[in-house]
């Protein structure tokens, strides 16, 4: 039997496996970037308790150690913004409404069918996960660039003792 008679195109699946693979990688890359938030806010409290007890030990902070402060409260700002858990994230369907819509369904659709909706159905997910995810990388950025400066201030602080 030809697979174009029983509604199975190859270009179809090919296209569904694609989209999937791409939201699966996407969901990898948004861990990856919550696991470097938590990193990056570990290194933030590990090196301002360093820096700032060095520099308050004997006369307090100087005017460094206090522009200091600001860069530390935007990065530590920031990563609890990427590392908040939200809810619209979307990785996986409902399988209710798979159910519904394709087992069914009368009649119900070819696999042909359900490889292209389903398709359409991960590459919207995907666009409305990558606006927030672009956001999320770029409150990162912010916050690493935060981080060097708050250390930088606080080692010209503690030069001026």
């Amino acid at each position: 039997m030809d697979s174009e008679q029983v509604g199975i195109d190859p270009r179809a699946a090919l296209v569904y496996s694609e989209a999937l693979r791409s939201i699966t990688q996407q969901q990898g890359v948004l861990d990856q970037l919550r696991s470097r938030a938590g990193t990056l806010l570990g290194a933030l409290w590990l090196a301002t308790g360093f820096l700032a007890g060095l520099d308050g030990q004997d006369n307090g902070f100087g005017l460094w150690g206090w522009i200091a402060v600001v860069p530390f409260a935007v990065a530590v700002s920031g990563v609890c913004a990427i590392l908040w858990p939200r809810h619209r994230w979307r990785f996986s369907m409902d399988a209710d409404i798979l159910i519904k819509g394709f087992l069914d369904a009368d009649p119900p659709p070819t696999l042909d069918v359900m490889h292209r909706v389903l398709a359409g159905f991960l590459q919207r997910d995907y666009r409305a996960n990558r606006d927030c995810l672009r956001w999320m990388f770029y409150i990162f950025e912010v916050a690493t660039v935060m981080t060097v400066i708050e250390i930088v201030s606080w080692i010209i602080d503690l030069r001026r003792a």
